[in-house]
């Protein structure tokens, strides 16, 4: 059976133990883990104190999942002298706030600061602040490598976050202490109050909590591939002859396009702003407006799309249901290809590493015209050099011409003198 130990002060063990295991070995098991001696050792369970060492845990009433609550008989019940209490176990008074008539009260406040911070970090022991500085460090290490978790726990326990982040180990350690205050709260109320409505419920949050564990490690065993990240559909295109990558959305109602993108595709002369508006799906952008037609090609094929036009610059296109309808567009996942059905051409799905970054220009390569090619060509200047210096200013032909005279330039005046 499965029976867990705690004790009062955030101590906890859990055990795989036999039903016919004596309670004189379960407390030398305790002893090891939680560091009380065998001898002074009270374990309770049910609301019952189990006092005979050589019974077992079948013939104590123990079942599986029990809790059991471990106290140490000698710091719960202090020895006295018969002369009355030691000076060491008198009560500890604060007479700092009690104020003598006749005397200034700004006397009694003229501490220094450091004594409040050690009197504030007095109230936990160093277990408390040990797990206090792991978990800040933990927040602080986890802001860094892994922010999306770290702000759905800063959503739940924002103060903790950010006192974590500041350095505030008093703030993370009261977060600590009121959460095992709280766990201890539930576990006596289920040692002591078991009918009560309470310890009902909380039993049924345990089952439940159970079966979703159970539920997780057997999808962790049986399909672990539920747990993989999968990226999204992406397909080399372009447009205007402007290489880029496409995000293939077929739960999107219309295909858009990013206003910085449309004019780096030189054709942002034609957004129509009538066709201003507020785009919704997750979260709001607004529109501001539509390129009706503009030549795109994907996978060799041409075709004629039209465009929503976004104010954000996150995305660089989105192929909605529209176009996807209109061109008759299958996505294959079996062949991880997306099928032009007007044109019976296809395009494969971009792999992880392809994708483009996000809000990112990557993989974005002007593709020079022919025209523009013979007029750099006619003024003397090689097609690949042309071709490269057209790409490069993204096929502003006086700007690569600069470029191309520049770097000519530069090589005569270097040569070797005759």
């Amino acid at each position: 059976m499965r029976l867990t130990f705690t004790t009062a002060n955030e101590q906890m063990v859990t055990m795989e133990l036999g039903d016919d295991m004596e309670l004189e070995n379960v407390k030398a098991l305790c002893e090891f883990d939680l560091g009380i001696p065998a001898k002074s050792m009270v374990l309770s369970a049910n609301g019952k104190q189990l006092k005979d060492d050589r019974m077992t845990l079948g013939a104590c009433g123990l079942r599986d999942g029990d809790i059991v609550l471990v106290q140490n008989n000698a710091t719960s019940q202090p020895s006295r002298s018969a002369g009355g209490p030691s000076p060491a176990k008198l009560p500890k008074i604060d007479f700092s706030s009690i104020v003598v008539p006749g005397t200034s009260s700004g006397a009694s406040t003229s501490r220094p600061s450091s004594s409040n911070n050690a009197g504030m970090t007095s109230r936990f022991t160093p277990l408390q602040l040990g797990k206090a500085q792991h978990l800040a460090d933990m927040i602080r290490q986890g802001s860094e490598r892994d922010p999306e978790t770290i702000e759905r726990f800063k959503k739940e326990h924002p103060k903790v976050v950010e006192a974590a982040l500041k350095g505030d180990l008093v703030t993370v350690a009261e977060h600590i202490k009121t959460q095992h205050d709280e766990m201890i709260r539930k576990q006596r109320i289920l040692i002591e109050q078991p009918d009560s409505a309470e310890a009902q419920q909380l039993m049924l949050e345990a089952i439940r909590q159970q079966q979703i564990q159970d539920n997780f490690e057997h999808a962790m065993e049986h399909a672990p591939e539920n747990f993989a990240s999968v990226h999204m559909l992406y397909v080399n295109c372009s447009v205007n002859g402007k290489q880029m990558k496409a995000f293939v959305d077929s739960g999107a109602q219309v295909s858009i396009i990013s206003k910085e993108f449309a004019e780096l595709c030189n054709v942002g002369h034609l957004i129509d702003t009538r066709f201003q508006g507020v785009a919704v799906g997750v979260g709001t952008q607004n529109i501001v407006g539509k390129i009706h037609a503009c030549q795109m090609s994907i996978g060799g094929a041409f075709f004629t799309v039209s465009f929503n036009v976004l104010e954000a610059n996150n995305m660089q296109i989105l192929l909605g249901l529209d176009m996807m309808k209109r061109h008759q567009m299958c996505i294959d996942l079996k062949r991880n290809v997306l099928v032009i059905g007007t044109t019976n051409a296809e395009a494969p799905f971009l792999s992880e590493s392809e994708l483009p970054e996000k809000g990112g220009k990557n993989g974005m390569v002007y593709e020079p015209n022919e025209t523009e090619i013979q007029v750099l060509i006619g003024m003397g200047f090689t097609r690949d050099a042309a071709r490269t210096a057209l790409s490069k200013h993204n096929g502003m032909v006086d700007a690569a011409a600069a470029d191309l005279a520049g770097s000519q330039g530069s090589t005569a005046s270097t040569g070797t003198p005759k």
